[in-house]
């Protein structure tokens, strides 16, 4: 089982080792915590029945920093994992427990210093997650608390031929359109979200969240034993993937409501027929010698709207540098390539390629090459004032130095897709990245300054970014940074008046700066708790430098990263659950489009802070 950690690094339950190391070097003690034999204990029932939900895994996390005079040498925890080193490291306060409910529902964690702790629940596949909930303890005594958790929505229907005969054995599954980033995914839903039909066509999708899903259907017949030659020369007439009730167009798709503890009953997908192409060629490297080695780590073909899956019966075949897919529907894929990986590529592809393709209803030929990437090349241009120019133009030390990457555009995975490595400027703010491959923006960062714009060839390229096959070079790319900047601080309260946490959405009032990975659309989170960390003094930039207000410091408030001068919109809505169990709201332009009508205007300018206050929706 694996669990969530504060900063949304992966854990393995009872499986993770610590080490223990110091910043400066030389050995270490932990420091043990003085008080200890609190107790956090509970129940986990079943929202609405009040049944006991069993073997639902308790995750508490938490414990209280001691005081800086009291913290002596620091000492990190880092974290390994069955799948390797943990990406992150734990101060030793931070204590990590878990436990099983019993047949009861119960739960008993004990030996607990005092402290806060956060107390999340993984239930069976059947409920849904709850929101975590935050608990004091004081030393030695005991907390208890009744979690709830809600049954999840279900679907059920059939799988049927345009006869209305059912079909045996269809793979069925439930998707969500989901905005990541500005983009809006077909992403697969959580727990029971696919099944197998049975010998009535029959499925029951079960454990699904509330709001609006997709069901799709697929089918792929079983190997018939035929000669591979015979079986290559044969046209097929197969089933294609199918949207509820009966498209295989994602846009066409009829959405389900789902409601939890409710069952959604008689949705019936009617698979649609068509004819499974064969496409075939060549995948060589950049020398034009055939790849060599496993055939599934060499080719492959996914989804263009759905990267993460292999047409449904698809097969490939494989003979010394000669590929062969069997039985692809029609449909927008990409064809990827990749070589062996070694230590001078990060541990990625040495080489790599892909293309995008449309599979119709003829046979293709594609040959593919693989390649080393792509290279961009430009400058970065630094508006504002002149200590802040100075500043980003200076020695590789300098405080404000600028860092170059690339961006991937539409977010979606791929074999061959490579952002390569970011690089810091040269004194003279000159910038090269390579290694680059697929659908990216090149993009800059520097503290206490925003990106503007990025241009090539005259246009701004921020929206739209470039698509690289792997062998170009680009020059000519400016990145525009400013540190005529502005932010955006304030509070969100609930209706009753109390600090709330909620997302925030800061966003331009211009739409047409709404596409994504717009730099100019920002979601954070309001503070949990008030901020006691003391104010540091003589750390002001030079030229406009706004801070935030002292309202930022409280339970319930937010502050933006550094905007552009302009007139943005401001709008928050509650958490769904604790920080790693809640999604990030959507940011695509529909849903921008709805925050517009209740947000709040706010008009910032360079060296200003504006503050603002809002509410959560009732």
């Amino acid at each position: 089982m694996f669990g969530r950690c504060p900063d949304g690094s992966t854990i393995a339950a009872g499986l993770a080792i610590l080490i223990l190391s110091t910043a400066g070097g030389g050995s270490a003690v932990a420091r043990q915590p003085q008080e200890a034999g609190a107790t956090v204990s509970g129940q986990v029932l079943v929202a609405g029945t009040g049944a006991a939900v069993k073997r639902a895994a308790v995750r508490l996390t938490g414990g209280t920093p001691p005081p800086p005079s009291e913290r002596g040498p620091e000492v990190r925890l880092q974290l390994i994992t069955p799948g390797g080193r943990g990406s992150g490291s734990r101060p030793p306060w931070l204590l990590l427990r878990e436990v099983m409910t019993d047949d009861e529902g119960r739960f008993e964690i004990t030996a607990l210093p005092a402290g806060r702790y956060s107390v999340a629940v993984q239930p069976t596949p059947e409920l849904l997650r709850p929101a975590s909930q935050t608990i004091d303890v004081a030393a030695g005594a005991s907390a208890s608390l009744t979690i709830q958790v809600e049954r999840g929505g279900v679907i059920t229907g059939r799988v049927l031929d345009r006869g209305g005969d059912p079909i045996v054995r269809a793979q069925v599954a439930v998707y969500r359109r989901e905005s990541q980033l500005g983009s809006l995914r077909l992403v697969s839903s959580t727990s029971g979200a696919s099944a197998t039909t049975d010998d009535r066509g029959q499925f029951r999708l079960y454990g699904l969240e509330s709001g609006e899903h997709l069901v799709q259907a697929s089918y792929a017949p079983p190997p018939t034993g035929m000669d591979p030659e015979a079986r290559e020369r044969q046209v097929r007439l197969g089933f294609v993937p199918t949207f509820y009730p009966s498209t295989p167009d994602l846009d066409a798709a009829q959405a389900i409501t789902v409601t939890p503890g409710r069952e959604t009953s008689g949705i019936d997908v009617t698979l649609v027929r068509a004819t499974l192409v064969t496409i075939s060629g060549r995948a060589t490297d950049s020398g034009g010698r055939p790849l060599s080695g496993p055939p599934d780590s060499l080719v492959t073909l996914v989804s263009a709207r759905e990267p993460y899956r292999s047409p449904p019966g698809a097969t490939t075949r494989w003979n010394g540098g000669a590929f062969v897919i069997r039985d692809v529907p029609p449909g927008r894929y990409r064809l990827t390539a990749a070589t062996g990986r070694g230590p001078e590529s990060g541990g990625g592809p040495r080489e790599a390629a892909y293309l995008e393709i449309t599979a119709g209803s003829d046979e293709m030929t594609v040959d593919i090459r693989t390649n080393t990437g792509a290279t961009i090349a430009g400058r970065v241009v630094v508006e504002g004032t002149a200590p802040e120019r100075e500043a980003a133009a200076a020695v590789p030390k300098s405080p404000s130095r600028v860092r170059v990457s690339a961006r991937p555009i539409d977010m979606t995975y791929s074999p061959a897709f490579s952002i390569g490595t970011g690089v810091e400027v040269s004194d003279d703010l000159a910038f090269s990245l390579t290694g680059l491959r697929g659908p990216l923006v090149p993009w800059a960062a520097a503290p206490r300054m925003a990106l503007k714009s990025v241009t090539h060839g005259g246009r701004d390229i921020l929206a739209t970014g470039l698509t690289l096959a792997g062998t170009e070079r680009i020059d000519g790319v400016t990145i525009t940074l400013t540190a005529e900047v502005g932010i955006i601080d304030g509070i969100v309260t609930t209706p009753a008046g109390d600090p709330a946490f909620a997302w925030v959405v800061v966003f331009p009032d211009d739409a047409s700066r709404w596409f994504p990975h717009s730099p100019f659309v920002h979601v954070t989170a309001t503070r949990q708790v008030a901020s006691t960390a003391p104010t540091r003094q003589g750390e002001a930039p030079p030229g406009p430098a706004p801070a935030p207000s002292p309202l930022s410091r409280q339970a319930g408030a937010f502050t933006t990263p550094r905007l552009l001068p302009g007139r943005y919109l401001v709008a928050a809505g509650p958490f769904t659950g604790g920080p790693s169990g809640s999604r990030p709201p959507a940011t695509d332009r529909a849903s921008l489009e709805r925050l517009r009508a209740g947000a709040t205007l706010a008009d910032v300018a360079a060296g200003e802070t504006v503050t603002v206050r809002l509410q959560i929706p009732k």
